[in-house]
Parts: structure tokens; C-alpha cells; sequence
């Protein structure tokens, strides 16, 4: 795909980017209980991961691994009582049946996940529970497997979104509910111990107003 538009006001085109059209931007869909796949320019891949045999509960946070090459969903749980996550290969959408994350392993109306490449953990955000999990990617197991790394003493209060840091390492959550207007606290994830910020303790006039996605740019 390629082609130019026009600024507005302008005269002057402005070249699109050349990208390989096998490119993903991956969506899911609540309302649809589907994850869809895009173009980086908007052209629908022949992708999608849909119906009850696919694994998806009311799909909300997406991480990809690049290790094994999944792409996990966190599955909220609209349908049914369980809140898992599922994983899937991107390229045809045929979940990995091995990848398995039930219930029982910690997950509480998980929202948000985000991956660590330094460990291999993905981490959820129990939006319910306000706790942060984590687990091995590849095997689905809970890290540590008797106990979350992250309670509820630790500064979260709803969390929904996740971020991941490999600069400085550390993992960062956005509280739906947390102070006054919603707060942002970060973590050393191979402890669970909060790390005090800037974002610690906002004011109003820090912007933030009650936050539920984010991401980190290295």
C-alpha cells in the first residue's frame, strides 16, 4: 500500500510510510468477542479469532511474545464466571491450546497485560481483585506459583492497564480508582515492591484523570 494525502491547508503531500502489508495491529473487540487484524494503513487482514470454540471472554488487553510468537488476550469474562487468557498464533489465529490460563492461577476480571522480554512473564492487571499476576508465558504457570507478587497494600485500586519498561525495568500500573482522580504507581517486577515517583501521589494538575491505558516508548 502506497499513496500520498494531502496536509490540511496544505498543498504539499505527504508520503505514506512503506510497510509490508503482512504487518498486524491487532483489536479486540469486546462487543464482538473477536480479535481483528489490520494493516498498519486500516486494510483488514484475513484474520480473526471469534465465536465460543475460540477461547475469547469479553477479550480486553492484548501482548504480543516475541519468544514464542503468541498473541495473548486477556479474557474479562463476560459469559462466563472464569476469567482466563488464551493465546494465539497471529498468522492464522488457531489458539495454542497449551497455553492455557485458568481461574484458579490468580486471575480476578483481569484487564491489562503487559510482557516482560527480560523474564518472559506476562503480567496481568486484576481489575476486581486490584492485583497485579504474573506468569511464565510459555507454560501459563503462576510466578510465584502459591502467591501474587503484587497486593492490594501496594498502591492499586482497580488497575486496568499495564506497561513494561526495558529501560528501566520496572512495570507500571493504571489505577482506575486509586486517589482522587486515579493514579499511576510502578514496580520492581522481580519483587512486587512499589516505586516511588512522580506519579505517587498526582495532583490535579498532573493530568491524570482516572487513567486506564498506557504503554511505554523506549
Amino acid at each position: 500500500c502506497s499513496g500520498s494525502e494531502l496536509t490540511r491547508g496544505s498543498s504539499t503531500p505527504i508520503s505514506l510510510p512503506t510497510v509490508s502489508e503482512t504487518q498486524a495491529l491487532y483489536v479486540s473487540n469486546d462487543g464482538s468477542n473477536a480479535i481483528t487484524a489490520y494493516t498498519a494503513h486500516g486494510r483488514e487482514l484475513g484474520f480473526s479469532v471469534s465465536g465460543s470454540s475460540s477461547g475469547l471472554d469479553g477479550p480486553e488487553g492484548l501482548a504480543f511474545d516475541p519468544v514464542t510468537g503468541w498473541l495473548y488476550a486477556a479474557n474479562f469474562g463476560n459469559t462466563t464466571t472464569a476469567a482466563t487468557i488464551t493465546a494465539y498464533d497471529p498468522a492464522t489465529g488457531a489458539q495454542v491450546p497449551s497455553s492455557s490460563f485458568s481461574a484458579t492461577s490468580g486471575l480476578d476480571f483481569p484487564y491489562g497485560l503487559a510482557y516482560d522480554p527480560q523474564t518472559g512473564w506476562l503480567y496481568a492487571a486484576n481489575n476486581l481483585g486490584s492485583t497485579i499476576t504474573a506468569y511464565n508465558a510459555a507454560t501459563g504457570a503462576q510466578v510465584p506459583s502459591s502467591t501474587s507478587l503484587f497486593s492490594a497494600t501496594s498502591g492499586l485500586s482497580n488497575p486496568e492497564g499495564l506497561a513494561f519498561d526495558p529501560v528501566t525495568g520496572w512495570l507500571y500500573a493504571a489505577n482506575l480508582n486509586g486517589g482522587t482522580n486515579g493514579t499511576i504507581t510502578a514496580y520492581d517486577p522481580s519483587t512486587g515492591a512499589e516505586i516511588t515517583t512522580g506519579f505517587t501521589s498526582p495532583t490535579s494538575s498532573d493530568g491524570i484523570s482516572f487513567p486506564t491505558f498506557l504503554t511505554a516508548i523506549p
